[in-house]
C-alpha cells in the first residue's frame, strides 16, 4: 500500500478501485502520515529542534503518541 502524497490524495488511486472505501484509505493514509513524521521528528537533532521551536521532551512526548491518537 502507498500512501505517498499523490496516492492518498486520489481516491481513484486506491489499489482495489473505486469500489473501495474512500473514508477507510483516507485514514489508514493519514495513520500512515503521523507514523511517519513522529519517527522522523524522534529523529530530529537538538539544533533542528530548536530551529523549530520545539524541546526534547516536547518532541518525545509527540512522538510516543500512538498513529491513531492526533
Amino acid at each position: 500500500m502507498s500512501c505517498g502524497n499523490a496516492t492518498c490524495a486520489s481516491f481513484s488511486a486506491h489499489p482495489h478501485g473505486s469500489s473501495a472505501n474512500p473514508w477507510l484509505w483516507t485514514v489508514l493514509c493519514l495513520w500512515r502520515a503521523r507514523a511517519r513524521q513522529r519517527a522522523r521528528l524522534a529523529a530530529l537533532p537538538p539544533h533542528l529542534l530548536a530551529d523549530i521551536g520545539v524541546d526534547r521532551l516536547e518532541a518525545d512526548r509527540e512522538a510516543s503518541k500512538p498513529f491513531w491518537r492526533a
